[in-house]
Formats: C-alpha cells, sequence, structure tokens
C-alpha cells in the first residue's frame, strides 16, 4: 500500500489522521510506503519531498513524519500558507529552515541533513518518486495505490470511513 502525498499538501494533512487509522488497521503482512509529490513547486512540495526522503535515508521519518505535517499546519514553524489571510508565504520554507526544525525535533546537525539532501540516492529517489506516480497516473494528493492496481482517494471512495473500509478490502483481495 502506498500513500502519494505532500506535507505542503492542505487536503493530506485534514487527512492524515485517517491514514493513521487505515494503517492501523492493516494485516501485520501488509507493507506500507509513502511517496512524495512534487509537483506544485510553488507551494513548496519540492522542498518537501526533499526533506522527506533525506528523512528517510536518515532512518528518521517513521518518528518525523506528523510533526513535519504540525509544523506546516499547526505551529506554522515550517509553513507554507498564511492561514488567517489564505495566501503563500514568502519566503516559502527553504531546505536550511527544514534542516533546522529537524535539527530541533530529532537532535541531527542541519549539516548532516543537508548533506543527506543533496545526495546522489535522494536525487535518485525523487526521479523514482515523480516517474512511479506518473505511471500509476495519480493526479491528486493524498490518492492511495495498492498492489500498483488500485488508485482511490477519499473522495472518490465517497469518504473517510468509506476510504479505510475499501482500502481494506482491496489489500484483503489482493493478499489472496
Amino acid at each position: 500500500v502506498v500513500e502519494v502525498f505532500s506535507y505542503a499538501c492542505p487536503a493530506c494533512n485534514k487527512f492524515y489522521p485517517v491514514i493513521d487509522k487505515l494503517r492501523a488497521a492493516l494485516p501485520k503482512n501488509v507493507s506500507w510506503r509513502y511517496v512524495p509529490a512534487s509537483w506544485h513547486v510553488e507551494e513548496d512540495w519540492k522542498v518537501f519531498q526533499r526533506a522527506y526522503f533525506a528523512a528517510e535515508s536518515l532512518g528518521i521519518v517513521e518518528r518525523t513524519h506528523d510533526r513535519i505535517f504540525d509544523a506546516i499546519w499547526k505551529s506554522g514553524e515550517l509553513a507554507t500558507m498564511d492561514l488567517p489571510k489564505g495566501t503563500m508565504k514568502s519566503p516559502l520554507p527553504s531546505l536550511a529552515d527544514v534542516a533546522a526544525y529537524y535539527e530541533q525535533i530529532a537532535k541531527l546537525k542541519p549539516g548532516s541533513f543537508l548533506e543527506a539532501a543533496h545526495s546522489f540516492s535522494v536525487d535518485a529517489h525523487m526521479r523514482e518518486a515523480d516517474e512511479q506516480i506518473r505511471a500509476w497516473q495519480v493526479d491528486g494528493t493524498p490518492s492511495l495505490v495498492i498492489n500498483g492496481k488500485y488508485r482511490l482517494t477519499g473522495s472518490s471512495a465517497g469518504g473517510n470511513d468509506q476510504f479505510v473500509a475499501l482500502a481494506l478490502w482491496l489489500v484483503k483481495k489482493e493478499s489472496k
């Protein structure tokens, strides 16, 4: 099961409690993977895609994933939008800003984070993610792809509860 998302996506932020509920309900034999999208450069998605893959390469993504959403959408430490005004922030958070935040939440030196973020492997993961998203024909976030065959969203499933039920049903079908 793969979730295509972006930290900077408002819909993904609202949906991550549903994703957490689904993940908790999945059978033990099911693997879960996040694939960050990058297509909204005007909303800083490329920076957050790079940040996700850097955190993954450093082994900290599991314990920092929800906190990055919170830094963008709750505390505002990495906000991409001025929520009261409904406008994009200028300037948008830089990779250095994200590195400083990872130092706070993961005690990771910014230089170590930036080195990982600019590594060949992170660049390769970003290109691979973009190609995979195109191959799956994902055109919006958050989207779920199950076994490379089924693509669904909360709205295509008819709502959050239906989304969880449909995803679990598809996982069961594909696990046979």
